[in-house]
C-alpha cells in the first residue's frame, strides 16, 4: 500500500474517532436531560425557538386528525412538581393547534409532556406542548430582522402570478410555506424541489451580488471580504440552519478565508473541510437525508460533472450548454439512488425539467433578494421588483406542473429487487461514463433516453391495452387510503376518493390514460381519502366535486374548498336521495341523510350506488 493511501486511511480513522467521540459526549448529555424529563410530572419548560415550524397532519386511530407543528427548540429551564433547574439542551417540540405564530429567537413557556428520546437528530427528546405557549422573551435584533426579511419578501410578491408568488420565497430563502399542495407535489415529481432548498447556488448568487455592488462603490479586497462575510452570515441566519444551508454557508466561509489568506484551495478540499467541521459538531447530520443529498449533489458537480464535460468538447457559446447539461446530468444521476431509497420513486423528467428551468433560477433569485432588501426599507417599492421575480418563478412552476404530469414522469420502485436493480444500473452507467472509451456515445444515449422517456412511455401505454376494454372500476394503489376510478369515456374518468398524497393518484390516472375528470366524489375528509386531490387536478379539469355533509377535519375541507375555488369547480353536498348521471352511469347517494350530520367523520361517509 502506497504512503498516500496510508495517510488517507490514517485521516479517515482520525475523523471516525473524532465523530464517534463527539457523538458519545453529546449523547450522554442528551440522555441525562431526557431521563430528567421522563421521570418528572407536571412539566413546564422554557425554550427558545431554533427553526421554522414544519406543519403536518397527526392521525390518531382511524378517525381523528389534527394539524401538528414540529419545531426544534433550545430548552433553557425545566420545572416540575419535584424540582426546578436551568439547563441548555436541544429538543424537538410538537404543537397540536390550528396555528403557530411564533418565529425563531423567541422564548416561550409552556406545559409539556415527554414523549420519547430522539436518535436520528441532534435532539435530546421529543416533547408535546399541551396548551397555548406563553411568550416570555422577544427575539434579539438579528432574529427580528431575519423574520422581517422573510415576511417582507412574502408580502412584496403580488399575486399576479400565483405559482410564481409561492415559489419566490422558496427559491430565495427556502420558505416553501406558501406553496399549494399541487405545486409542491409537482416540484417533487419533476425533480425541481431542490430549487427551493437553499444551497451553494444561492450562496454564490448572494456573494456575487454583494461583491458586484461594493466593487462599484469602490471597496478594496479586504473590505469586500468583510462585507461578503457579513452578508453570508446574515443570509444563513435569515434562511435558517437546515443541513444544506449549513453546508453551503461553511463552504462559503472557508472560501472567503482562503481568499483572505491568499492560499489556493480546491473546491473538493473546501467540501471535505466543511463536512468535517459540520459532522464533528453534529454527527447526526449523517442521518439527515437533506445533508446526504446536498453533499452528494455538490460532490457530483465537483467530481463527476467535469468528466462529463470532457465528453462534450463544444466551442463557445455552445460550451455553456455543455456545462449546463454536464451539471444537470451529474447532479440528477448521482442523487437518484438516494431519492429512490428515500421515496421509492425517481423523477424521470428531472434532467429535462432542470435543463429548461435552470436559466430562470438566477433572475428569480437576484430580483427576489433585491425585493427582500427593499421590503425592509419601502414595501411599496419592493412590489414591482417582487413582480419581476415572480415572472421567471411562474415559468418554473409551469414547467414543474407540466413535466410532472407527463407519462412516466415518476419511476416507481416499490420492491427491494427493483430498487437494487435501479441503483446498480445507476452505478454501472456512472462507471461507464468515467472509464469507457466511448464516453460521448454513452452520454448521448443516456440523454436521448431520459429526454424521450415520457414519449416512450406514452407509446407503450397506447399499445399495452391498459385498462382493458369494458373495465368497470380501477382500484389505485395509494398506500393507506382509498382511490377508485370509474372510466366513463376514452380519456375521462370519475374519481372516487383520492388517497393521502398527490403523486400516487396522479400516476394511477396517467397510467390509465385519463387526462380529464368528469367528477370527484370524496367520501369524507380524512387525509387518506381527500389528501391527494391535488394529484387529480394536476393538469386536469373536473366539472364538480361531490362531498359528505360533514366538513371535518376542517383543515382538509378547507384545502379542498380552496383548490376548488381556485379552479371555479362547484362543491355539492351529495346526501341521500341525490343522483347524477355521468356518461352511461347513474350515481346515487344512499348516505348520509340530508340534515343529519354524524359527529364521526367515518360515519358520515358517502355511500354510492352506481348503475
Amino acid at each position: 500500500m502506497s504512503r498516500s493511501w496510508l495517510n488517507w486511511l490514517a485521516l479517515l480513522l482520525l475523523y471516525l474517532g473524532t465523530v464517534i467521540g463527539s457523538w458519545q459526549l453529546q449523547q450522554a448529555r442528551f440522555e441525562q436531560t431526557a431521563a430528567l424529563l421522563a421521570d418528572s410530572t407536571d412539566l413546564v419548560v422554557e425554550f427558545q425557538i431554533r427553526s421554522e415550524p414544519r406543519i403536518s397532519v397527526a392521525r390518531y386511530a382511524s378517525d381523528q386528525e389534527q394539524i401538528q407543528y414540529s419545531v426544534f427548540v433550545k430548552l433553557t429551564k425545566v420545572e416540575s412538581a419535584e424540582f426546578s433547574t436551568e439547563l441548555t439542551a436541544p429538543a424537538t417540540a410538537l404543537v397540536q393547534q390550528a396555528e403557530f405564530d411564533y418565529f425563531r429567537g423567541q422564548t416561550l413557556r409552556a406545559p409539556v409532556k415527554f414523549i420519547s428520546t430522539v436518535t436520528n437528530s441532534r435532539s435530546c427528546c421529543l416533547i408535546r406542548i399541551t396548551t397555548e405557549p406563553e411568550l416570555i422573551g422577544s427575539a434579539n435584533w438579528a432574529y427580528s430582522i431575519a423574520n422581517k426579511v422573510r415576511t417582507g419578501l412574502t408580502h412584496a410578491i403580488p399575486e399576479t402570478f400565483p405559482n410564481g408568488a409561492a415559489l419566490v420565497p422558496g427559491l430565495v430563502l427556502g420558505d416553501t410555506s406558501g406553496q399549494s399542495v399541487e405545486l409542491a407535489a409537482a416540484m417533487r415529481g419533476s425533480g425541481l424541489a431542490h430549487l427551493t432548498a437553499v444551497s451553494g447556488g444561492n450562496v454564490t448568487i448572494v456573494l456575487g451580488l454583494v461583491i458586484a455592488v461594493f466593487l462599484l462603490i469602490g471597496f478594496g479586497n479586504r473590505a469586500l471580504i468583510l462585507v461578503s462575510a457579513i452578508a453570508l452570515g446574515g443570509y444563513v441566519l435569515i434562511v435558517g440552519f437546515d443541513a444544506s444551508v449549513l453546508r453551503a454557508g461553511v463552504m462559503g466561509s472557508i472560501t472567503l478565508l482562503a481568499i483572505l489568506s491568499k492560499r489556493a484551495i480546491t473546491t473538493g478540499s473546501i467540501l471535505l473541510t466543511a463536512v468535517y467541521f459540520l459532522t464533528v459538531f453534529n454527527p447526526w447530520l449523517w442521518l439527515s437525508w437533506g445533508f446526504l443529498l446536498s453533499v452528494t449533489a455538490t460532490t457530483s458537480l465537483i467530481w463527476f460533472a467535469p468528466k462529463l464535460l470532457k465528453a462534450m468538447p463544444w466551442r463557445p457559446p455552445i460550451d455553456l450548454l455543455a456545462a449546463l447539461i454536464a451539471a444537470t446530468v451529474a447532479a440528477s444521476w448521482l442523487t437518484a439512488p438516494l431519492l429512490a431509497i428515500l421515496t421509492s420513486e425517481v423523477p424521470m423528467v428531472s434532467i429535462f425539467a432542470n435543463l429548461i428551468a435552470a436559466p430562470l433560477v438566477a433572475s428569480t433569485t437576484v430580483f427576489g433578494l433585491i425585493a427582500a432588501i427593499f421590503a425592509l426599507i419601502n414595501p411599496a417599492l419592493a412590489m414591482p421588483i417582487g413582480l419581476l421575480a415572480s415572472v421567471p418563478a411562474e415559468l418554473i412552476g409551469q414547467i414543474a406542473l407540466r413535466t410532472a404530469a407527463l407519462p412516466g414522469a415518476q419511476l416507481e420502485l416499490v420492491s427491494p429487487s427493483s430498487l437494487m436493480i435501479f441503483v446498480s444500473l445507476v452505478f454501472l452507467i456512472v462507471i461507464l461514463l468515467i472509464r469507457a472509451s466511448s464516453k460521448k456515445l454513452i452520454l448521448l444515449a443516456l440523454l436521448g433516453f431520459m429526454l424521450s422517456y415520457p414519449a416512450l412511455i406514452a407509446l407503450g401505454r397506447s399499445v399495452d391495452g391498459w385498462p382493458p376494454k369494458h373495465t368497470f372500476l380501477i382500484a389505485c394503489d395509494v398506500g393507506q387510503g382509498t382511490a377508485v376510478l370509474l372510466p366513463v369515456a376514452k380519456r375521462t374518468a370519475v374519481v372516487i376518493d383520492t388517497g393521502p398524497a398527490p403523486q400516487p393518484i396522479n400516476q394511477c390516472l396517467s397510467r390509465a390514460g385519463f387526462n380529464q375528470v368528469s367528477a370527484i366524489f370524496i367520501s369524507h375528509f380524512h387525509s387518506d381519502h381527500a389528501g391527494g386531490i391535488a394529484g387529480v387536478l394536476m393538469n386536469r379539469t373536473a366539472s364538480t366535486i361531490y362531498v359528505s355533509n360533514n366538513p371535518n377535519p376542517i383543515h382538509q375541507y378547507n384545502a379542498v374548498r380552496d383548490m376548488a375555488a381556485k379552479r371555479e369547480i362547484p362543491i355539492i353536498e351529495f346526501t341521500a336521495g341525490k343522483a347524477v348521471r355521468i356518461g352511461e352511469y347513474l350515481i346515487e347517494s344512499l348516505w348520509p341523510k340530508a340534515g343529519q350530520v354524524s359527529e364521526n367523520e367515518n360515519d358520515a361517509s358517502l355511500i354510492l350506488r352506481i348503475s
